[in-house]
């Protein structure tokens, strides 16, 4: 039993990484999608002050 929910998640985690940040924000109704328009992969390099404003000030709350 255990085998087949550790192959469910793996599915679903896979399913969540393909899926566009716009619709995870929209399936849940809690979530908050914050963009990062002036960076490419690495926005807590490239938007360093805004990327640390968003998580202390937003996420760690």
């Amino acid at each position: 039993m255990r085998a087949n929910l550790k192959v469910f998640y793996s599915i679903i985690i896979t399913l969540l990484f393909f899926l566009p940040a716009t619709l995870i924000a929209e399936l849940l109704p809690q979530a908050t999608l914050f963009e990062f328009t002036k960076s490419g992969h690495l926005a807590h390099m490239e938007e360093e002050k805004r990327f640390n404003r968003i998580l202390f000030e937003e996420i760690l709350k």
